[in-house]
């Protein structure tokens, strides 16, 4: 709506109410165009609701002021505003607005880094939006799933994540998430290094920020447009977008997208060997990032001061800030963050195993303590499996890091000990990837993954998962091909499934010899869509069969180019299709002939998604 017809009515309403009303609509519209001016409103609308003890309003005043203060990174009160707001929604019952505010939630934890906490938020808004059918709440709430992946680096989802939240809203035409969604696509292109594909869409993003006044978003695509000229080697228009963005945000009173656009400025001096205005900038960013609290800024600031200071050889200043970047982010991600993970997991555990216990009581008492007995058996065991698991996590993150950092080309070492050194930081990684297997098996055996089923085309998804294979296949010389169809649409949990395909993809690889040939066939089948992985590598006898999905077997196959296994793939493979509804098989004509992996799921009636070119 137009903001000088919501100033009109607020100018014009009639009642108490209805003024407390157009207050928080027009707070909403403007918050990221003038979010001071939208706080005022909020508070405005926040006491005049407080009196007229109108408990929507004073729902959406706090949601609008929750809003607003992470803008400003203003975290903690956010949370305990947010929190207050949660209940008053439950309170008079008003999904739509319990979902908004749990979706600010996922926001919040996300600018904390805390992704468990955010997914968890998302999923729960994500629940209510489908329950009442808001497909504008569904698209923000897919787009900040998206940029969680992409914080985490994993383009593809992200993309994915993205190009949905764009094709929904082509029924909507919503100029918000227009501008939004195009402005984090072209995040993803630079961060792909396709800088020519990532311009076209921020200059689409910000044609359409302009004539909608969307300010904080117009800032935004300012500094990517800055970002992406870097990549493009133009430092004279990117510095001129940057500095834009910079005044912009100032403006705008967002201190984290100032001290960012500050620090994107830094960088750029920084690569023109203009190391004072880098400091300089650099400095001022940091201030801000202290500031807010924002300590994933914070810590990288300091890793780039510590740099140059060491540059222009002011090495007591390079030390400084070398260890107060250490110092930050182990805070970040050391043991704090898997000590909250782990008492998040028993607390889960410790809540299952109360809603069990009220079902055990209601049995014979025999069977109840023999049920009793086996489940804290269990119980015990997937804590101390979990447990363990984390603490391991520490020390491995501690050796991959410190190995990079012996690995970088500035350092002195000889060759001999970088060798040594990538031994080790290659082993670190097959521990980790062989807990992340460990957990994740863990997860799905306690019952506590919650599937987000919505519609998923396989073959798209499928298309996608070859093309990101096809590196590896390369590794070992292996061709990787694919006939896929389109539209095999089901319902499902699209994480869950790329998991499946993917543990698929990456046995068939895994177990087959150098120079072989692998195929992944996904079509439509009767009233089903089929997955399908060839391989021509090793094979297995009618005797091994019985064993292939089932956890921990070791078989007569055997990885062929020294990767590391957990015996889990398949058993993850089979627990994640049968949730789904669906069924695996295997067939083979026996050792040394290849292999074929399969599934099947049910088909759901077509679907009309845009595919990413």
């Amino acid at each position: 709506m137009n903001t000088d017809k919501l100033e009109q009515q607020v100018q014009t309403a009639e009642s108490k109410i209805a003024q407390v009303d157009a207050l928080n609509a027009q707070a909403w519209e403007i918050k990221y165009s003038e979010p001071k001016q939208a706080m005022r409103l909020a508070e405005e609308a926040l006491a005049l609701a407080q009196s007229e003890n109108y408990l929507k309003g004073i729902a959406y005043s706090l949601r609008n002021k929750s809003a607003l203060l992470a803008m400003f990174s203003q975290y903690s009160e956010a949370l305990t505003v947010s929190l207050e707001a949660v209940e008053r929604f439950t309170e008079i019952n008003d999904i739509s607005g319990k979902a908004s505010m749990l979706n600010i939630l996922g926001n919040i934890y996300t600018d904390l880094s805390d992704y468990e906490k955010a997914l968890y938020y998302y999923d729960q808004s994500m629940t209510l939006y489908e329950g009442i059918d808001d497909k504008s709440g569904e698209i923000t709430t897919i787009m900040n799933i998206g940029s969680i992946y992409q914080q985490l680096g994993e383009h593809d989802r992200a993309l994915g994540y993205f190009l949905e939240s764009l094709s929904i809203n082509q029924t909507l035409k919503n100029q918000d998430i227009e501008a939004s969604v195009l402005n984090r696509i072209g995040e993803v292109y630079v961060a792909m290094g396709k800088a020519k594909q990532a311009l076209e869409y921020f200059r689409k993003g910000l044609t359409v920020a302009e004539v909608a006044q969307l300010r904080r978003t117009e800032t935004l695509l300012l500094l990517n447009l800055g970002k992406a000229y870097i990549a493009l080697g133009d430092p004279e228009n990117a510095l001129s977008f940057m500095m834009q963005s910079v005044q912009f945000a100032r403006e705008l009173g967002d201190r984290r997208l100032e001290a960012e656009s500050l620090s994107c400025v830094a960088a750029l001096h920084r690569g023109l060997n203009d190391f004072k205005k880098a400091e300089q900038r650099f400095q001022q960013a940091l201030s801000l990032a202290q500031e807010i609290g924002a300590k994933d800024l914070e810590y990288s600031y300091h890793l780039a001061l510590s740099e140059i200071f060491e540059t222009i050889g002011d090495l007591k200043k390079a030390l400084e800030h070398y260890r107060a970047f250490h110092s930050v982010k182990e805070k970040v991600f050391g043991e704090e963050a898997s000590k909250r993970i782990r008492r998040i997991t028993i607390e889960r555990e410790v809540e299952k195993a109360q809603r069990e216990a009220e079902l055990v009581r209601m049995r014979n008492l025999e069977l109840a303590k023999a049920n009793k007995a086996l489940e804290e058996a269990n119980q015990l065991k997937t804590e101390l499996l979990g447990i363990a698991a984390h603490d391991l996590k520490n020390p491995l993150f501690s050796i991959m890091t410190f190995a990079d950092m012996l690995l970088d080309p500035n350092s002195s070492i000889g060759d001999r000990q970088t060798q040594f050194l990538s031994l080790i930081k290659d082993l670190a990684y097959r521990m980790h990837h062989i807990i992340e297997g460990l957990l994740n098996n863990m997860t799905i055996e306690s019952g506590r993954v919650q599937l987000n089923m919505r519609p998923v085309d396989v073959g798209q998804l499928g298309a996608l998962l070859v093309e990101i294979a096809s590196m590896r296949a390369e590794q070992k010389e292996q061709r990787l091909t694919s006939q896929i169809e389109y539209g095999c649409w089901v319902k499902g949990d699209e994480e869950r499934l790329r998991e499946a395909i993917d543990n698929l993809i990456s046995n068939a690889i895994k177990y087959s010899p150098r120079g072989k040939a692998i195929e992944v066939r996904i079509y439509r089948r009767d009233k089903h869509v089929v997955c399908e992985v060839k391989d021509e590598g090793q094979g297995f006898s009618e005797e091994e069969k019985e064993k292939l999905f089932k956890k921990f077997q070791r078989l007569t196959a055997k990885p062929t180019g020294g990767e590391s296994s957990t015996g889990l793939g398949l058993a993850i493979v089979k627990q994640l299709i049968e949730m789904h509804g669906g069924r695996v098989w295997a067939k083979s004509e026996g050792l040394g002939k290849g292999s074929t992996f399969a599934f099947e799921l049910p088909l759901l009636e077509a679907q009309v998604y845009e595919q990413p070119e």
